[in-house]
């Protein structure tokens, strides 16, 4: 019989895989279609692969913290891991729309600079955003060491 944790994690899994399904029929014409290759399709084909990680990492972090949870407590790293990409994961989806909406938002009150507008900008951002997304939940590993350590 299903307790009500179990159906709350099956209802998170669905939800996030459907999530994946619809993230991959937005983003596979954006890379297969040649007239989508423009700035704006690469920042939103972006936000597309930021849900579609996100949605990967919570169906295998529900199956595995709902159903397995024996499999993390004896290695050191699953610790470490298990602060730190829940973070990560959350922070890909909200800062691919905040990139996306800052980079709409030069392109309106900045009309005439064609820089917003490139190739080469979006790509830009997105590195950046990817740095940020892995550079920026670090300090949960610090606090897992800490708690460790004491």
């Amino acid at each position: 019989m299903l307790d009500a944790i179990h159906i709350v994690l099956i209802t998170n899994i669905i939800m996030a895989l459907m999530g994946i399904i619809l993230g991959l029929m937005y983003l596979i014409p954006i890379i297969f279609v040649r007239r989508f290759h423009n700035a704006s399709n690469i920042l939103t084909g972006n936000v597309s692969l930021a849900f579609v990680f996100n949605g990967s990492f919570f169906v295998i972090y529900n199956i595995v913290t709902g159903f397995y949870p024996s499999l993390l407590n004896p290695y050191t790293i699953g610790c470490y891991l298990y602060a730190y990409l829940p973070a990560s994961a959350n922070f890909l989806t909200v800062y691919a729309l905040a990139m996306i909406s800052i980079n709409r938002f030069f392109v309106i009150l900045y009309p005439q600079k064609s820089l917003f507008k490139k190739k080469s900008w979006s790509f830009i951002s997105i590195g950046l955003y990817w740095m940020v997304v892995f550079i920026l939940p670090l300090p949960r590993i610090a606090s897992v060491v800490q708690v460790n350590i004491s």
